[in-house]
This record gives structure tokens, sequence and C-alpha cells, in this order.
């Protein structure tokens, strides 16, 4: 399961660092380095840049995440299922740790005009392992239309959280890396996306829709973005939510979701809301849905840019979802049964390629125990 977004990784991100490094490039690029975008748009992200590069080139890049500090506070849960458990087999209550959250190196290749290969690795303190492997075919430079197939995200919903702790709605509904073959459009405000996940041993196979918009109201200033998506299966999507039909034998389920964001200036209000279309044992014979909400300002001082946000996330029938907990990174429990939390953080670019910043996360349970974690976080890009 997905513990966590990256660094940098949030709502309303600042510009990101720039220039990677290809062995057949002269001198600095303008792209992006990868892993301070989105990971739920990763393969557009690269497919985007493909053009710094010639068309036969090799280029690397990667991330190396760490924790200088993080301490956790609360109610103590045991090893078990049901609200207010963990996963594992130690409790989760307290305690003071410095983690390496993620060690990545990527790897793209652009093997003709029309075809560009990517393979992501990460290592955590739990092992090494394939995080994203695809192939994208299209040159956006030539047509708004293009494919991906291999192991990634599938782009659906708007997942808001802190550089490092997960919302309840990143933590239970975000789809993590699973095989999939995607069609995609990008050109101007619009970004659409068609997916398919096959199936696997004991789940359908799945269909995913998305379509993302973003625009401004002319000179006023104010900027705005809306999406929605529709998915006829997530059991086999790598969510929590999936994971937990995959073991509790919870079935099938249909779910769809929208967000919105209004920017003016320096400040960014979001929202959203995602919810299953079918009643599961696994959801409490019910349907289960988060939403969300969040507010955004960037400072500017000390010649850097300072993004501080807050956040509130609630759910309802989730009590058998297992979500990341924000602390105790190196072992990487998780909580049964998150029903609402709140998220607060400062973000910085503290030099080009280093990311920085400090934040504090808490969550309550179903059974009304709760817990609190402050993170002070760090990555560094190449």
């Amino acid at each position: 399961m997905e513990k966590h977004q990256k660094s940098g990784e949030t709502a309303t991100k600042q510009k990101a660092p720039k220039a990677l490094k290809s062995i057949y490039e002269d001198g600095p690029t303008a792209a992006q380095y990868w892993e301070a975008g989105n990971s739920n748009d990763l393969p557009l992200l690269v497919l985007s840049q493909r053009n710094n590069y010639a068309d036969t080139s090799l280029a690397f890049g990667g991330m190396l995440e760490m924790e200088p500090m993080n301490t956790w506070w609360g109610n103590t849960f045991h090893p078990g299922a049901g609200p207010g458990h963990v996963t594992g087999k130690n409790d989760y209550g307290h305690g003071v740790g410095i983690g390496l959250s993620a060690a990545n190196i990527d790897v793209m290749a652009n093997l003709n005009k029309w075809i560009q290969a990517f393979v992501q690795t990460q290592g955590t303190t739990q092992g090494v392992g394939l995080e994203s492997a695809f192939v994208n075919i299209g040159n956006l430079a030539d047509s708004p239309f293009y494919a991906t197939a291999g192991l990634s995200r599938v782009r659906f919903g708007m997942f808001p959280g802190a550089p490092w702790a997960a919302s309840i709605t990143q933590g239970i509904f975000r789809p993590g890396h699973v095989l999939n073959a995607t069609l995609g459009y990008s050109k101007g405000p619009i970004d659409a996306y068609l997916s398919y996940i096959p199936d696997d041993s004991s789940h359908k196979a799945s269909m995913m829709a998305s379509a993302f918009y973003n625009g401004s109201f002319g000179d006023s200033g104010v900027t705005y973005t809306a999406d929605a998506g529709y998915m006829n299966n997530m059991s086999v999507d790598g969510s929590a939510v999936a994971n937990a039909m995959q073991t509790q034998d919870g079935g099938n389920a249909a779910a769809i979701n929208a967000d919105v964001s209004v920017g003016y200036e320096h400040a960014n209000l979001s929202g959203g809301w995602i919810q299953t279309l079918n009643n599961l044992k696994v959801t409490n014979n019910a349907k289960a849905h988060t939403w969300w909400t969040q507010a955004s300002y960037t400072a500017h001082a000390f010649a850097r840019d300072f993004i501080f946000a807050v956040s509130y996330n609630q759910s309802q029938n989730t009590q058998q979802v297992a979500m990341p907990l924000m602390g105790d990174i190196n072992h990487g429990p998780s909580l049964y049964g998150s029903k609402r939390g709140v998220l607060t953080y400062v973000d910085t670019q503290l030099f080009p390629n280093v990311n920085t910043g400090l934040e504090y996360a808490w969550l309550e349970t179903y059974n009304d125990k709760d817990t609190n974690a402050v993170t002070l976080y760090t990555a560094f890009y190449f």
C-alpha cells in the first residue's frame, strides 16, 4: 500500500526545481525534476518534457527523502483488525525517530520521436522495489493524444495531504501503482484520461475515466481547477480500499469523485469528495466516502516562497480500511478506522533542489481514539 506522498507533492505546489542531467545533452535543460512533480500524473509529466531531450537520449534523476525529526503521541493502538487497531506486530502510541522514507533512482529513455520509456526504482527501510515502469507513445508537440502502458497510478482524483503525512482521503482512496493502459489527451486547460486496469485472481478488470480543467477569470487574478472521475471497479486500483476488498472479500465497488479549487493571487481554497457506489461488507454494508477541504497561502520572505496550508478530512463507512500513519516512519504502520483528521504544514525550497518543511498531523478513529505527529522533512532532488 502507498505510504505517503513525496515531499513537495502538495495540493498547491511552488515552482519546481529545474535541470535534469542527460548523458546525451550539452548543458542544463529546462526540465523539471520528475520527483518534484505530482506522482498521480507522472506519465504525463515525463511525456511533457520529452522534447527537452534528443529523440534518442537517456536521462537520469532521483530523490533522497528523509525525516530528521519525527515524533508521535496520543492513544495507544494495539495490533489487530477493526477501528483503533494497527497493522504489524508492535503497539503504536508515542515515540521519537529519524526516518529515511525513500531513495529513488529514475531513468528515462527517448527511443525515437514517438516512444519514450521510464523506470522509477524506490528504496526504503522495508526494501527496494519498482515503483513505476511505463512506456509513453506520443509527442505533445505534434498531437494532444497519447498512450501509456505499464506500472503507474491511474489519474483518478485530486488528493490533498502534507508533504509527508497522508490525509484520510489520500490514505484511503488514492490509487496505488498498478499495471494499466491509458489513453490520454492534454491540450490547453484540459487533461483527460481513459484507463484500463486488468483483473486479478478474484476481482474483475476496471475501467476509469476522468477529466481535469484549469482556467482563470480574465485578468482578475482568480484561477480555478475542477475535475471529475468514474471508476467501475476500484478493487484492483491499489488503494487502501482496494487492499481491504482483496483481503476481506469485500467484492467489487464502483466509485465517483469530484474536486474543485479556487485561487486568488497567493491564496487558494480547495475541496473534494469521493464515494463508492456499492454496499459492501468491507464498507459496513453501505457506501463509503470521504470529503476534504484545504486552504493555503504562499508568502515570500528571505528570497524564498513559503507555503502555509491547513486541511480537514472526514470519512464514513471506512472502519475496516487501514490507512498509513504519520509516525514511526521506518516501520510504516497503518491504522484501521480513521474517521477525521487535520493536517497543517509550512513548506519551502531551501535550495533549488532541496525541499524542506515542518508539519503537524492529527487523526481520530471511529472509536474515539486519536493520535498526533510532528515531522520535519527534507527531500533532495537530482
